[in-house]
C-alpha cells in the first residue's frame, strides 16, 4: 500500500475517534445533565414543604447530596444559599443562626464565580445572608458591610429584577427602611423601593405589606388602608409553595379586620 494512502487512512481512523469520543462525552454530559435537572426537582419539591420547618432541614441535606456530584453547577449553590437563609431565618439559636448565615455566604459566592456573575439569584442571597449575618453579629459589623449588601441587590436588580417576585427592591425598601439615618437610613427611598416592588410584581402580598407597614409607622392610615385594600383585591389567593407570600396575605386581612398589624 502507498505510503501516502497509509497516511490517509490512519487520519481518517484518528477523525472517527476523534468524533466518536467527542460524541460519548457529549453524551455523558447530556446524561449527566439529565440527572442533574431530576435530582435537583426532586429537592426543589421538599423545599416547597418548608412549611414543616423538618422539611426544610431535609431539603437542605438533598442540595448538599446533589453538591457533592454537581460541584460545578451554580444552580446548586443558589438553592443552598436559599435554605441556609431560610433554616437560619427560623431557628431559635443563635449560634446556629449564624452558622446558615455564613454558610449561605459561602454558597452564594460559589454561585457568584460559577455563574460568572450572570445569575441575579447569586447576588440575592448572598446580600440577604449578608445582612443577616452582619445583623446577628451586632451593629459595628453592619456599619462596615452595608455598601456590599446594597451593591448585591443592585446587581441582582441588574440581571432580572422580577426574581423573586421584585425581592430586590422589596430588600432594598426594608433596608433602607431599618437602617438608622446615620447609616442612610431614608423612608423616603423605601418607599420608592416598596412601590418599584409592587410595579415589578403586583400579584406578591409581601410588596403591598411592607409597603403598608411604612406608611403606618409614619401615622399615615389612609395610605396604609389604601395599598392594603389594593393588594387584596389584586391577590385572592396562592399556592401553598409560595409560604412566606401566604403568610403576609393573612397578615393584610388582618389589617382589615382589626385596623392594626398582628
Amino acid at each position: 500500500m502507498d505510503c501516502k494512502i497509509k497516511i490517509k487512512i490512519k487520519k481518517i481512523s484518528f477523525l472517527i475517534l476523534l468524533v466518536s469520543a467527542v460524541s460519548a462525552v457529549s453524551a455523558v454530559s447530556a446524561y449527566a445533565d439529565k440527572n442533574f435537572e431530576k435530582y435537583l426537582k426532586e429537592a426543589d419539591e421538599i423545599y416547597k414543604k418548608r412549611r414543616d420547618f423538618s422539611q426544610a432541614r431535609l431539603a437542605l441535606k438533598s442540595y448538599q447530596k446533589i453538591s457533592e456530584k454537581f460541584s460545578d453547577r451554580y444552580e446548586i449553590y443558589s438553592r443552598l444559599a436559599m435554605v441556609n437563609y431560610f433554616v437560619g431565618h427560623h431557628s431559635d439559636d443563635l449560634n446556629e443562626k449564624i452558622q446558615h448565615f455564613k454558610e449561605g455566604m459561602s454558597n452564594a459566592e460559589r454561585c457568584v464565580e460559577l455563574s460568572k456573575e450572570k445569575s441575579a439569584e447569586c447576588f440575592f442571597w448572598l446580600a440577604t445572608n449578608e445582612i443577616l449575618y452582619r445583623q446577628e453579629n451586632g451593629k459595628l459589623s453592619m456599619v462596615f458591610n452595608i455598601s456590599s449588601v446594597i451593591s448585591n441587590y443592585e446587581r441582582a436588580l441588574k440581571i432580572d429584577p422580577q426574581y423573586v417576585y421584585g425581592g430586590s427592591y422589596r430588600m432594598l425598601g426594608i433596608l433602607y427602611n431599618k437602617l438608622p439615618g446615620i447609616l442612610g437610613g431614608d423612608n423616603k427611598r423605601s418607599e420608592e423601593y416598596f412601590i418599584k416592588a409592587i410595579e415589578t410584581a403586583p400579584d406578591e402580598p409581601l410588596n403591598y405589606m411592607f409597603l403598608s407597614k411604612l406608611y403606618s409607622e409614619q401615622g399615615k392610615n389612609e395610605l396604609a388602608s389604601e395599598w392594603v385594600n389594593k393588594g387584596l383585591k389584586r391577590v385572592k389567593e396562592l399556592p401553598d409553595e409560595r409560604y412566606e407570600s401566604l403568610g403576609s396575605l393573612e397578615e393584610l386581612k388582618y389589617f382589615v379586620k382589626n385596623g392594626k398589624w398582628p
